[in-house]
């Protein structure tokens, strides 16, 4: 089940869960499910036009996640930021990887 955000919204608890809480959106037609596992709310940025599928986990670190327009990010992909930014251009996805790896890591750290 896709939690939907069709409005603008800034500190609006995105999630049932209330993983969520603090995730900026810029526009509207913003779907998460609510199996995600979303930390570090205040430093992600979330376009319009944003899916994101369950089983997902965005842990933004210090420099934050950015997530451009018309993203799609498919089920179980993870997006850990521990010292540096991850960043989604608009147009971009994650897609689901299987059968050939269980799932997508995109990992970042400062050195």
């Amino acid at each position: 089940m896709l939690a939907a955000m069709t409005r603008p919204a800034m500190g609006h608890e995105l999630l049932g869960n209330g993983t969520a809480r603090d995730i900026r959106i810029r526009r509207q037609k913003v779907n998460v499910d609510k199996s995600c596992l979303i930390l570090g709310g205040k430093r992600i940025h979330i376009g319009s036009s944003v899916r994101i599928d369950c089983f997902c986990m965005l842990i933004a670190g210090e420099q934050g996640i950015l997530i451009g327009d018309h993203v799609h990010i498919a089920a179980g992909c993870y997006l850990f930021g521990s010292g540096g930014r991850i960043r989604m251009d608009d147009f971009s996805g994650l897609p689901h990887a299987f059968p050939y790896s269980h799932r997508v890591r995109i990992t970042c750290s400062a050195t």
